[in-house]
């Protein structure tokens, strides 16, 4: 097995701990005594993956292409209003009112 394989399938097991734990309900302090795991040594996984997601989703959101979706009628409602909701990664939520 190669350098590069034993990381990810270490990170990978670190992955499944970090779920582990927070599907546990337990305190870090509870779920790394009854696994024998260093606190300090969860604490740095469970960041460094956070991190990594981070990064992730940043590298795809700047990845992500432009798409013209045309012009929008003049009014899409009766009373002339218009309403644009964009839900983007992380949570983000995007609204464009116009009354």
């Amino acid at each position: 097995m190669t350098t590069s394989t034993t990381g990810t399938l270490r990170t990978e097991q670190w992955r499944e701990r970090v779920a582990q734990q927070a599907a546990s309900g337990k305190s870090v302090a509870a779920f790394c005594q009854e696994q024998g795991i260093a606190t300090q040594t969860f604490y740095w996984w469970r960041n460094r993956l956070a991190k990594r997601e981070a990064q992730a989703v940043t590298s795809v959101a700047a990845a992500a292409p432009f798409f013209d979706l045309g012009a929008m009628p003049a009014a899409t409602q009766g009373d002339g209003s218009l309403s644009i909701r964009l839900e983007l990664p992380g949570g983000i939520t995007l609204t464009i009112a116009r009354s």
